[in-house]
């Protein structure tokens, strides 16, 4: 019911925020500019949901498996980061064609409007850059028969890897806020983990690589 609920949630906001562009289109072409991005970036959220709930119980085919699996950043995920922080990009050049350029006639409330214009296209500029920056980065992770390797590191061999898992763990003290994924384990005694919130596979899909790739080592053995 949960998961329902967010995709409802989802595509409830996206149908408003484009509800609102098109009102504000004429009036505020700009302003109106970040609704119909945040509408684009609640279907893309909506359609993560609904999918991730749909094929959690779905098994993997073992036999169309490749020797390796390679597992990068999500494209999807990356294009609605990017679009999330295109909406405060967009709200900040907003603010800054309200307040135009001449600073001789600005009030209070125009420096306020100028400092919050600045705060968002900075902020999130930044956030853009670490986003497309993700589009290039190497694998986070490979598993293989020979064991797996995060980050482009060296190889972890399956005889020294234990209790590979993935956990949930609590990063924000609001309790509105979900808590982050990772893949833990433990290498030579040594505990790892790896966050894996934004890849591109399902942390439920992830699971059952590492079942199988172990079990084909173990079989290879």
């Amino acid at each position: 019911m949960k998961e329902k609920l967010a995709t409802i949630i989802f595509i409830a906001l996206g149908i408003a925020s484009a509800i609102l562009g098109f009102y504000l289109i004429r009036e505020e072409p700009l302003f109106s500019l970040a609704f119909f991005i945040g509408s684009i970036n609640c279907g893309i959220s909506a359609f993560h949901e609904y999918s991730y709930y749909t094929h959690r119980n779905q098994p993997i085919d073992e036999r169309n498996l490749p020797g390796e699996m390679i597992i990068k950043y999500s494209v999807s995920e990356m294009v609605n980061s990017f679009l999330g922080y295109s909406v405060f990009i967009a709200l900040g050049i907003f603010f800054l064609t309200m307040v135009g350029f001449d600073y001789k006639k600005y009030q209070k409330t125009d420096f306020a409007l100028l400092a919050l214009a600045a705060f968002f296209i900075i902020t999130y500029g930044f956030k853009i850059v670490k986003v497309i920056r993700k589009v290039i980065a190497p694998p986070i992770i490979n598993i293989s028969t020979q064991g797996i390797v995060l980050d482009s590191a060296f190889v972890m061999s399956w005889d020294d890897i234990e209790d590979e898992k993935i956990t949930m763990k609590k990063e924000s003290y609001s309790p509105y806020k979900k808590g982050a994924k990772y893949l833990s384990l433990f290498h030579q005694n040594k505990k790892i983990e790896e966050k894996i919130d934004y890849l591109d596979v399902a942390d439920y899909t992830l699971e059952q690589y590492l079942k199988i790739y172990r079990t084909r080592s173990q079989q290879n053995g």
